[in-house]
């Protein structure tokens, strides 16, 4: 019932208004019509009372036109009155005065010769009527427009005022099926990327910094032995200190390329050199480095040996690479092995990464390429890591127009698709 009397007097209102707009546009309409007919008969007196006469016989016009020096040229039986001074002085100067349906007016009015006075008949409603119609009108459109439009957006404002101040929890909690409603959603996804990125900043912050303690601790202890005089073991500690210093190398490395790729658009930022090369080649050295960096475990190179050339960067490219086949033996136990594979699809390339470990959980399928995500699962092994190697990894595949893609079923294994445009 209350839509249905909110509906009946909004319709009112509408009607009230659009007569009310109907009836001043047919009056300003006649009066620009009326006064430009007259200046269209200047210097032709027949012309001009033909004109007169057809206003008053077609529009109910009352006329009254009047030479410029004063002398009366012709008026109609109920004709306005005559000029008084102020008006004669505004129509004079090139103003057209309007006082309620009489105008007055000189033409033409840069260089006045008639002076007219006019009036017509009202159209349509009686003041009264289209007056408490309008006032009806637009009462019940502020009320609804309050009810529907003025307390959402205000609570939108509330919600960005909160955003603004540092309260990243704050929502609309708007369910609307219009534009408010998806202004509303689309603010409460914006508050949801913010928190997002807090806790993702949050979560950096922790992890690069537990990554830096181990290595610089070591970096300091084979310091003070070499201090100490102790040559023997500063040596036996020195050996470690440029693993270590490639460790923070590259751990600085993703975190500068994220927020690079990130500040500048992602994938499309980055600059390739590409360069016809064996995939054989790049897949040999990343066979190499795995053997050199996870001595624990065993890695199967597959059909590696026909494969054929690519135009891709190398650097890159192997980078990605090694950031695969590093997750899966981190996130695999020691003695067991990763498998890397080749296999040819029509005009497509796919390098598959495979590995024995404790998979991925299908919760955290979604989220595994998101910068600094690192899963409930990956910190109860206490791998380390700050979360890029999958981020860069897609960005540098995506770059070279593939694609990246990770299975797992969240009980043992994860398979890691790259695919590449063959030659």
């Amino acid at each position: 019932m209350a839509s249905l009397v909110q509906l009946a007097l909004v319709f009112g209102g509408f009607l009230a208004v659009r007569s009310w707009l109907a009836v001043s546009s047919a009056n300003t309409a006649r009066v620009a019509a009326a006064l430009s007919m007259l200046e269209q008969a200047l210097g032709d007196d027949a012309r001009l009372l033909e004109v007169q006469r057809w206003l008053e016989r077609e529009w109910g016009g009352r006329v009254r036109l009047t030479r410029v020096d004063g002398t009366p040229l012709s008026q109609s039986p109920d004709a306005p009155p005559e000029f008084d001074a102020e008006t004669l002085a505004r129509v004079l100067a090139g103003e057209r005065v309007e006082d309620g349906d009489l105008v007055s007016a000189a033409l033409p009015a840069q260089a006045p010769r008639l002076l007219v006075r006019l009036e017509f008949a009202p159209v349509l409603l009686p003041r009264q009527v289209l007056g408490g119609f309008s006032v009806l009108g637009l009462a019940a459109l502020a009320w609804v427009l309050t009810r529907t439009v003025a307390q959402p957006v205000r609570r939108m404002v509330v919600m960005a005022e909160r955003l603004a101040s540092g309260d990243l929890s704050a929502r609309t909690g708007l369910t609307r099926r219009d534009e408010l409603g998806a202004l509303a959603t689309a603010l409460d996804a914006l508050g949801g990327r913010l928190q997002q990125a807090r806790l993702s900043e949050q979560e950096l912050l922790a992890n690069v910094s537990h990554e830096l303690r181990t290595p610089l601790a070591r970096i300091r202890v084979a310091l003070e032995l070499a201090e100490a005089g102790d040559a023997e073991a500063a040596r036996d500690s020195l050996r470690s200190i440029s693993t270590d210093l490639g460790e923070l190398q590259q751990l600085l490395d993703d975190v500068f390329t994220v927020a690079r790729l990130s500040t500048a658009g992602g994938s499309a930022s980055l600059t390739l050199r590409p360069v016809h090369v064996p995939l054989s080649a790049l897949l040999t050295r990343v066979a190499q480095r795995f053997v050199e960096l996870w001595p624990t475990h065993h890695l199967e190179l597959r059909d590696a040996a026909g494969a054929p050339m690519v135009c891709v960067d190398p650097v890159l490219l192997r980078r990605a690479v090694d950031n695969l086949v590093d997750n899966a033996a981190k996130y695999s136990d020691d003695g067991t092995t990763v498998r890397l594979s080749v296999r040819r699809r029509d005009a497509l390339l796919e390098l598959v990464v495979e590995d024995q470990g404790c998979g991925v959980p299908p919760a955290e399928l979604g989220r595994v390429f998101t910068p600094f995500f690192r899963g409930e699962h990956v910190r109860a092994r206490g791998t380390g890591g700050v979360g890029l190697g999958l981020t860069l990894a897609r960005r540098i595949v995506e770059a070279h127009g593939g694609t990246l893609r990770l299975e797992s079923d969240g009980v043992r294994g994860t398979t890691v698709r790259l695919t590449l445009q063959a030659l």
